[in-house]
């Protein structure tokens, strides 16, 4: 019965192809990577702000990380919107429009006075970032 758990594949075994016998080092790179955190005790890796904004407002991770991914909600969409906008206003206008109101917003997090609040302010940044990226493309191709 241990031979049946000791046999070795054999090499026409999909497991040992030659593309994944190549991607073997990186697999166990990145679970070395993904395994220090706990091996050293530290935190997830949630960003620097996080344990200030979980004690001060009290709250948990998911909500840590729905603040942490608030910006790219609305930022993903708006890129579509914002690229045929800046085809249609300019780069120049476009740029200052994004930056402006992603410092608003970004600024004004800062006097959030909770969670649901600062949710808000962090998606509507997301809008502005959303203007700045086509824009700035376009600006260096000109």
């Amino acid at each position: 019965m241990s031979e049946q758990y000791h046999r070795k594949r054999p090499s026409s075994s999909p497991r040992f192809r030659p593309r994944t016998a190549a991607a073997l080092p990186l697999r166990r790179a990145r679970r070395r990577v993904e395994r220090l955190p706990r091996r050293l005790h530290l935190p997830p890796l949630r960003g620097p702000l996080a344990p200030f904004l979980k004690q001060a407002f009290d709250l948990s991770n998911a909500q840590i990380g729905g603040l942490t991914s608030a910006t790219a909600v609305t930022y993903a969409p708006t890129l579509i919107l914002a690229g045929w906008l800046v085809d249609r206003i300019g780069v120049r206008r476009a740029l200052v429009i994004g930056s402006l109101v992603t410092v608003v917003f970004v600024g004004a997090v800062a006097l959030a006075p909770s969670c649901g609040v600062m949710l808000l302010l962090l998606g509507l940044s997301g809008l502005g970032c959303g203007f700045i990226y086509p824009s700035a493309v376009k600006a260096v191709m000109l």
